[in-house]
């Protein structure tokens, strides 16, 4: 049947047939072009083929043959508008991301310790590899500050952290928030742990716990310390707890969902934070800018949560 497309260069599940078109000698043109829209919106004007000859010092027969390569697969649709120039009047991100050779994407996340950290990441991946078939490789660090260290110096292409660290820990000026998730998404329950079981909140004098491990928590102990004259004792979050039981720290700040430590006969005081803390944020590295609209046309925000709720209820079993 005529389609309109050269069926030759498409394989049995209609994406680009890489064997042909990626490992040619236009391999690399259109890898840059297919990035290059992925970036672009519907009706933006395309470069010229002289502009981006100029700009890859390469000839403009390449240009016109990788161009023709991204409209026979079905990537792109463009339109000569005359003086105006060309406009781009339909792309289909599935297939640019196969031809921009995006195959995998490698994700860093916190290790969900909960049910809804475990939907979550269920309705994230579950997400992702529906809507492209792009295979999530996703490395599971405890702490937002080591994950931001891993996506800057690896060849990391997202991460989770919260909107709180985003906003008021982070000091790179080369990470970029790709997407928003909502209130609830992230750690979202937190408790003050003491072993006096009269004490509610923390006090002067008090020796206040920090984890080695979770910059973010040991901020949120400060915030709540709030200026008040404490001795800190830091330690890992496997020994954190025991140095309460043997009254070697008065109060630890704990993500509730971590542990039942009712059994461990802990007094606990619930401690709401604001919207930020349990919000959950998409981080990507500026250098990667190509992937900004890439990850925010594949990650549906709604199905992301519709998905979590179907955890949550017990519809769907998790995936992380």
């Amino acid at each position: 049947m005529d389609n309109g497309k050269d069926d030759s260069v498409l394989d049995r599940g209609g994406l680009p047939n890489l064997d042909i078109h990626l490992f040619n000698k236009n391999a690399a043109t259109i890898i840059y072009l297919a990035k290059q829209f992925l970036q672009m919106d519907i009706g933006d004007k395309i470069p010229t083929f002289s502009e981006l000859s100029s700009k890859l010092s390469i000839a403009r027969g390449t240009i016109q043959s990788s161009l023709k390569a991204l409209n026979d697969t079905g990537a792109i649709e463009i339109n000569p508008c005359g003086h105006v120039g060309t406009i781009l009047v339909k792309k289909e991100v599935r297939i640019l991301a196969q031809m921009a050779n995006i195959q995998v994407l490698k994700g860093l996340m916190p290790i969900p310790s909960s049910k809804q950290e475990e939907a979550f990441a269920t309705g994230l991946l579950t997400s992702i590899e529906n809507e492209c078939g792009i295979f999530v490789n996703m490395t599971y660090i405890p702490d937002s500050e080591k994950r931001a260290q891993y996506l800057l110096k690896y060849d990391c292409d997202f991460a989770i952290v919260s909107k709180k660290w985003l906003t008021s820990i982070n000091k790179s000026k080369d990470i970029i928030e790709a997407l928003e998730f909502g209130e609830g998404t992230y750690r979202n329950q937190y408790s003050l742990l003491f072993w006096d079981k009269k004490v509610k909140q923390i006090q002067e004098k008090m020796t206040v716990g920090l984890i080695q491990e979770d910059s973010e928590q040991n901020y949120l102990t400060a915030e709540l310390v709030n200026g008040k004259k404490v001795k800190y004792k830091s330690a890992d979050s496997r020994s954190i707890l025991n140095m309460i039981i043997t009254k070697k720290i008065d109060v630890v700040l704990w993500n509730k969902t971590d542990l039942n430590y009712n059994l461990l006969g802990f007094n606990e005081q619930n401690i709401t934070f604001d919207d930020e803390v349990t919000t959950a944020v998409l981080i990507i590295k500026k250098e990667k800018i190509e992937y900004l609209k890439l990850l925010r046309e594949i990650i549906k925000i709604d199905e992301v949560k519709k998905i979590q709720k179907k955890v949550l209820e017990g519809k769907l079993i998790t995936k992380f």
